[in-house]
C-alpha cells in the first residue's frame, strides 16, 4: 500500500504525463499546420508542373497532326490510297494521345483541386451528363432510366467527372448490345448514400476486379473497346476526395453496377427540405458555428449561452417581427477548415437567414467563402486584429483602434515609448502586433524588440532575458495558446514585474486572473466592453443571468466576446425590423444606414454602414496585486475609420462599403500591406 507521500508523487507524475501529452499534441497540430502549407503549395507546383508538361507534349503532337494535313492537302493526287490511310492513322492517333493527355491532367488533379461547395441536383445532372455523352456517339440508341436521386452538398466540377467517366464507360460497354440500357438508381446505408450506375454490356470476370480502379488498367482489348484505363482510376480517386468509396460488380456478358458510395452527411434528404421549408414559414433562423469541444473550448462555452439568452429574450418578448426564432449551433470543434463544411449544411441545408460566430480568424475566413458565395448575411463576433472589408460581412466586438490604440497612448504618456512585443506567430498575432508597431511608431514610440512564437511554445526563459537586456518601458502581449499563457507566470517569477504588460487575451477572454494566483497577473492592461466585474445594471443583469442558468463549472468565467454575440443577435433583430424583411440586401441596407443599435451589457453599440464595423464604448482595465480587475479610464463611442480610408486611397470612392454595395472589395486590408496616407 501505497502513504500520502507516494500517492502524492505518483499525482504529480500523472499530471506531468497530461501536461506532455497536451504538449505533444499542440507539437502535433502546429506540424500538421505546417505541413497543410507546405502540401497546398506543393499541389500549386505540382499543378503548374502538369500544365507546363501537357502543354509540351500537346505542341509537338498538334504539329505532327498539321503536318499530316498540309500532305494530304497538297498531295492529295500523288498520294496512293495507302498512303492517304497512314496520314489519317497518324492524324487519328494525334487525336488519341491529346485526348489522352486531357484524361491524365484530369486524374493528375482530381485529387488536388480545392473543393467547393454547393447544392448538386443529383438527376438533372445525371440526365445532362449522358445526353453530352450520348452526342458523341451516331446510329446508337441507349435506354436511360433514372430514379429519383437525393440531392447532394458537394464539388459540382468534381461529381460531375465521376457521373461522366462512369457513363461513358455504359455507353462504350453497351455498344454491341442491340438493346443498351443503363440503370441509375440510389440507396442508403448505416452512414452512406450509394449511388449506382448499372448497364446491361459487356461485364468482366470478377477475379480481375481488384486491379480495375488502377491507373492504366484495362479489362478489354483496346482494338473491341477504346480507352485508356484512366475513367474509373480518376472516379476512385475523386471519391477519395469526399472521404467515400467507389466498388463494382460486373459478370461476362451480362452488364456491371459501378456504385459510388458518398458519406451521409453530404445528402439532402427530401424529408429534411421538406421540414426546412415549412420551418421557415413562420421561423427566422439563426445558425450559429461555435466551439465547445477542442483547445479553444475553454474559452468559449459562455458565447454558445450568450446566444441562446438573446434568442430566448427575444422569443419571450414576441420574436422578431412577430417571428419566433430558431437557433441552430454548430460545433467546429477548434477546427477551422470544418467551419466551412459546417458554414455550408446551415446555409444550405438548414435555410439560415444569418450566420454568426467563428472565433478564430481562420475559421472566420473559411466561413466568410461560403457566406459570399452563396449570399448571405454573417456577423463575425470576436475580437480580431482588423481590416476585414466584405459586403455580406459585419464584425461586432472590438477592432484594434477601439481596444489598443487608446491603451497604448495611455500607457505611453505614463510609462514611456520604449515597447517590446511578444506574438502568436498567427494571423491575430501577427497582424495585431503590426498594428500595435504602427500607432506606436505614429505616437513617437520605438519598438526595441519583437518575438513570434508558435503555439506550442511554453518555456520563456531566453525571452524574458531577452526583454530584461532590452528594459521597455511597455511589454506588449498578443499571445493566443493555452502554453503561451503560462508566460504571465515565468514573466512573474523572473521579468520586471514593474514593467505594465498589455495582455489582449490573457484576462478578459482567458481569464488567467482566475487561473494564477495573486499578485502573478499584477500591472496587466487590457480594453474591452464588457467583463464580468463590471457594474453597470445592464451588465450586472446580463452577469446574472448567465450564471443563475450554469453552474460555475459550466462557466466559471463570462469572457468579454459573450457580450458581442448576445447583442448580435439584438442588432439583427433591429436591422430586420428595420428593413421589414430577413432578405439579406435589404437587411445589409439597414444595417448600413446607421440606424441600428442597442444598449446592452458592454454599452451602446452601433452598426457604421461605412466599414461594416461598429461604434462601441470602452473600458480600460488593470489587474491589481490582488489580481482584482479594475476600471482605470473609459472611452465612449469609439470607432475605426482605417477601412473606409484604405477604400478612398484605392478606389477614389468615399463614403466605404455603404458607398461601394455589391462591388465592395471582398478583402482584409492589414497593415503589412496597406498603409494609409
Amino acid at each position: 500500500m501505497m502513504n500520502n507521500s507516494e500517492n502524492s508523487v505518483s499525482d504529480n507524475k500523472i499530471k506531468e504525463l497530461q501536461e506532455e501529452i497536451i504538449k505533444l499534441k499542440e507539437q502535433l497540430e502546429n506540424l500538421r499546420n505546417l505541413k497543410d502549407k507546405e502540401v497546398r503549395q506543393a499541389y500549386l507546383d505540382v499543378e503548374e508542373y502538369y500544365y507546363i508538361v501537357s502543354h509540351e507534349l500537346k505542341t509537338p503532337i498538334r504539329e505532327i497532326d498539321l503536318y499530316a494535313k498540309f500532305i494530304e492537302e497538297d498531295n492529295a493526287d500523288a498520294l496512293t490510297a495507302e498512303s492517304l490511310e497512314d496520314l489519317r492513322s497518324i492524324q487519328q492517333t494525334c487525336d488519341k494521345v491529346i485526348e489522352m493527355i486531357h484524361h491524365f491532367m484530369d486524374y493528375s488533379k482530381a485529387d488536388k483541386k480545392i473543393l467547393n461547395r454547393e447544392i448538386i441536383k443529383m438527376k438533372p445532372l445525371v440526365q445532362d451528363c449522358f445526353s453530352y455523352s450520348i452526342k458523341t456517339i451516331s446510329g446508337r440508341q441507349i435506354d436511360l432510366e433514372v430514379s429519383e436521386l437525393p440531392d447532394i452538398i458537394g464539388d459540382k466540377l468534381l461529381i460531375t467527372q465521376v457521373i461522366n467517366n462512369i457513363l461513358s464507360n455504359c455507353i462504350k460497354f453497351t455498344q454491341n448490345i442491340s438493346d443498351g440500357k443503363i440503370r441509375i438508381y440510389s440507396f442508403e446505408e448505416t452512414d452512406t448514400i450509394n449511388f449506382c450506375f448499372e448497364d446491361n454490356g459487356a461485364g468482366f470476370n470478377m477475379r480481375y476486379a481488384s486491379g480495375i480502379f488502377k491507373i492504366f488498367e484495362r479489362l478489354h482489348n483496346e482494338t473491341d473497346y477504346a480507352g485508356y484505363g484512366i475513367g474509373l482510376a480518376t472516379v476512385k480517386r475523386i471519391v477519395d476526395r469526399f472521404e467515400g468509396s467507389v466498388e463494382i460488380f460486373g459478370l461476362v456478358n451480362k452488364g456491371c453496377v459501378v456504385t459510388v458510395k458518398l458519406p451521409k452527411d453530404m445528402v439532402i434528404t427530401t424529408e429534411h427540405t421538406a421540414k426546412t421549408n415549412g420551418k421557415k414559414k413562420d421561423k427566422i433562423i439563426i445558425g450559429v458555428i461555435g466551439t465547445v469541444t477542442g483547445d479553444y473550448a475553454v474559452i468559449t462555452p459562455c458565447r454558445k449561452f450568450a446566444y441562446e439568452l438573446a434568442v430566448n429574450e427575444i422569443n419571450a418578448s414576441g420574436g422578431i417581427a412577430g417571428k419566433k426564432i430558431e437557433l441552430i449551433f454548430k460545433d467546429f470543434q477548434s477546427n477551422a477548415p470544418l467551419s466551412a463544411k459546417l458554414a455550408w449544411e446551415l446555409i444550405e441545408i438548414e435555410k439560415a437567414d444569418v450566420i454568426m460566430g467563428g472565433v478564430l480568424s481562420s475559421a472566420r475566413e473559411e466561413i466568410r467563402k461560403a457566406a459570399d458565395k452563396t449570399k448571405t448575411l454573417y456577423f463575425y463576433n470576436s475580437l480580431y486584429e482588423g481590416g476585414v472589408a466584405d459586403h455580406y460581412t459585419f464584425c461586432i466586438s472590438a477592432a484594434p483602434e477601439q481596444n489598443l490604440y487608446p491603451m497604448i497612448q495611455y500607457l505611453t504618456e505614463r510609462y514611456g515609448k520604449k515597447c517590446y512585443i511578444i506574438t502568436a506567430d498567427y494571423s491575430y498575432g501577427i497582424l495585431s502586433a503590426e498594428n500595435a508597431k504602427h500607432y506606436i511608431e505614429k505616437l513617437g514610440g520605438k519598438i526595441v524588440g519583437v518575438e513570434y512564437f508558435q503555439v506550442s511554445k511554453s518555456n520563456f526563459n531566453v525571452t524574458i532575458e531577452n526583454i530584461k537586456e532590452a528594459n521597455p518601458d511597455i511589454l506588449l502581449s498578443f499571445c493566443v495558446s493555452k502554453n503561451q499563457h503560462s508566460f504571465h507566470k515565468q514573466w512573474y517569477d523572473k521579468g520586471i514585474r514593474e514593467i505594465p504588460v498589455v495582455a489582449s487575451i490573457s484576462i478578459g477572454e482567458s481569464f488567467l486572473h482566475k487561473v494564477y494566483k495573486p499578485p502573478t497577473m499584477n500591472n496587466i492592461y487590457f480594453m474591452c466592453s464588457y467583463v464580468e466585474e463590471l457594474k453597470t445594471p445592464k451588465a450586472i443583469e446580463f452577469t446574472r443571468k448567465i450564471h443563475a442558468k450554469h453552474p460555475n463549472d459550466v462557466v466559471p468565467y463570462i469572457e468579454f466576446d459573450a457580450e458581442p454575440a448576445y447583442t448580435a443577435v439584438y442588432l439583427y433583430k433591429k436591422a430586420v425590423e428595420l428593413a421589414g424583411t430577413t432578405d439579406t440586401e435589404h437587411v445589409i441596407k439597414a444595417l448600413e444606414s446607421g440606424n441600428v443599435s442597442f444598449d446592452g451589457p458592454g454599452g451602446m453599440v452601433t452598426v457604421r454602414g461605412e466599414d461594416h464595423h461598429v461604434i462601441r464604448d470602452m473600458r480600460l482595465f488593470r489587474v491589481n496585486e490582488k489580481n482584482n480587475i479594475m476600471e482605470i479610464a473609459g472611452y465612449p463611442a469609439l470607432h475605426s475609420d482605417f477601412i473606409e480610408r484604405i477604400i478612398e486611397q484605392e478606389t477614389g470612392i468615399k463614403g466605404g462599403l455603404r458607398k461601394c454595395g455589391l462591388n465592395s472589395p471582398n478583402i482584409q486590408y492589414n497593415l503589412m500591406f496597406h498603409r494609409p496616407m
